[in-house]
């Protein structure tokens, strides 16, 4: 079973489990209006009825989260504990789709944080996913899969990469908050989901993953890699720094790709052109 089987990651997941042949479980609000919280009938039904859970649902968009911390907090921490407790009363085993957000202030001073690394979360976000890990490792068997800033075909149009193509290609005008050197460690998405297939496969009882490329990226790395990629200059004005959204990250996964055998394949200018590609082929 997938909880947020429609959104960006889940969907991804689940195209790519069925064309392996498995059956896929679905439980998402966007589609079944199902809820983690009000739904646990349905909820503990389906998580019987399946042989793992992934758990993919949360309220993700940080504009959305801020604005409204009591659903936040309702659907990714209440929901959850409402996973786990019916992963633990029909004996399944649970993947917990964290984000390496909940690192937040562990990478100042350049640190290079990894998969033993002390979480700090800066902002309202990260701090429910990091809540609801504890939650999770009750669980006797679970791994925690802290993803790195996902992007690729299906990203909603909310995400920063979609953004920046968006205004490139049709000569919008944006703001870049701050000067433009904090960095991400992006991962494409065809490389998250094969990530989280060996996670399925090996099952790395009571890890923690880190799911994220291995290429640091800056602000100014997008801008010159998009103005390539689309061959326009792009049109922007600087605004003032974000604290929350500007973290220079410095991002470890060795653990994890030997844990599970994988690496990430595809690099940030490749899946931006593939990116690019998918929601814009004429252009």
């Amino acid at each position: 079973m997938i909880t947020g089987s429609e959104g960006f990651v889940g969907k991804a997941l689940k195209q790519r489990l069925k064309s392996l042949d498995h059956e896929v479980i679905d439980f998402d609000w966007k589609v079944y209006r199902n809820d983690l919280v009000e739904d646990v009938n349905i909820l503990s039904y389906k998580i019987g009825e399946s042989g793992m859970v992934i758990h993919s649902a949360a309220i993700a968009d940080l504009n959305i989260v801020e604005k409204d911390q009591d659903q936040a907090f309702h659907t990714n921490v209440e929901g959850t504990y409402n996973v786990v407790k019916y992963c633990r009363m029909h004996e399944k085993p649970m993947i917990y789709i964290s984000t390496c957000c909940v690192y937040g202030d562990a990478h100042k001073n350049n640190y290079i944080v990894h998969e033993g690394t002390n979480p700090e979360p800066i902002e309202f976000y990260a701090r429910t996913k990091y809540a609801a890990e504890p939650i999770v490792q009750e669980l006797d068997r679970h791994v925690i899969c802290r993803l790195g800033t996902v992007y690729g075909p299906g990203m909603r149009p909310a995400l920063f990469n979609y953004k920046i193509l968006d205004c490139a290609l049709n000569n919008k005008e944006f703001v870049i908050n701050g000067d433009g050197h904090h960095s991400r460690f992006y991962i494409f998405i065809d490389d998250l989901v094969d990530a989280l297939v060996s996670t399925i496969t090996k099952f790395p009882n009571k890890e923690i993953l880190n799911l994220c490329g291995e290429e640091k990226v800056s602000l100014n790395k997008v801008l010159s890699i998009v103005s390539e990629i689309t061959g326009k200059d792009l049109k922007y004005t600087h605004g003032p720094a974000r604290h929350l959204g500007d973290v220079d990250e410095n991002m470890n996964n060795i653990k994890t790709q030997e844990l599970i055998d994988w690496i990430p394949k595809t690099s940030y200018k490749e899946g931006m052109i593939k990116t690019k590609e998918h929601f814009w082929p004429n252009l």
